[in-house]
């Protein structure tokens, strides 16, 4: 069972902005509500009493719209972490299966093949993140090849391979333990989640380290699990194994 804690770690502050943005809005709202009336016509027609009315609400509006587009870019984030979780335990399982796996060497690539593909969901397929093009690899193709057979369509292909591209460039995964028997496997897994809403970015992340056109927050998730390596004397299972 996952700890509560794990799904707000790194982005406390970021879950701090939601809510405390949630209950501004919530009180700006019932606030706005309250004072709501409907003149006539004529009323708003006549002198400059129609203009005073919706003055204050034209005052409050950007305000209004500030709040939403925190509480939009907040809840973006906090569906990464999620996702980030998910990426992490699948890489962390991988890990566990290969690292005492022969021809040896093959955990690192296999547990973050497996944190790419978990994380292309979460990823972003907006030009503004791709930052130049970039080559397609053998994981990516394959990937797009199993997605194709559920999913149709030339659009939705290049969609997802923005996305894999996306996730390739921004996780990082980092492996320790799982050296000899009931020594645990632990994975640092490390995403830079972009923002999206204009003007909202900057008080959320940093400049991308990709040429700074955007900002990105960097989301991480540890996990632990415990080692299955077998008893030998090296650890390994002394039989060789390539997956197809």
């Amino acid at each position: 069972m996952i700890a509560l804690e794990v799904y707000w770690r790194s982005v406390e502050w970021v879950l701090a902005i939601w809510l405390g943005s949630a209950v501004l809005l919530l009180v700006l709202t019932v606030a706005i509500v309250r004072k709501l009336r409907r003149p006539s016509l004529r009323t708003l027609w006549q002198g400059e009493q129609g203009a005073a009315y919706v003055l204050s609400y034209t005052m409050v509006f950007p305000l209004y719209l500030y709040l939403v587009c925190l509480i939009i870019e907040a809840t973006g984030l906090l569906l990464v972490k999620a996702g980030t979780i998910y990426a992490a335990y699948a890489a962390a399982r991988s890990a566990v299966v290969w690292l005492p796996a022969e021809p040896a060497n093959q955990a690192q690539s296999r547990a973050t093949l497996a944190a790419l593909q978990c994380l292309t969901p979460f990823a972003s397929p907006s030009d503004l993140h791709a930052d130049g093009p970039q080559p397609d690899t053998q994981e990516q193709t394959a990937y797009i090849r199993e997605a194709g057979k559920r999913l149709r369509g030339p659009e939705l292909n290049s969609y997802l391979q923005a996305k894999f591209r996306y996730a390739a460039k921004a996780t990082r995964v980092d492996i320790q333990g799982g050296t000899c028997f009931e020594d645990p496997v632990r994975l640092r897994l490390t995403y830079q989640a972009p923002t999206y809403v204009p003007g909202v970015g900057r008080i959320f992340g940093q400049r991308s380290p990709w040429g700074g056109k955007y900002y990105t927050v960097e989301v991480i998730t540890e996990v632990v699990l415990p080692d299955e390596t077998p008893q030998s004397e090296n650890g390994k299972l002394g039989i060789p194994y390539e997956s197809p």
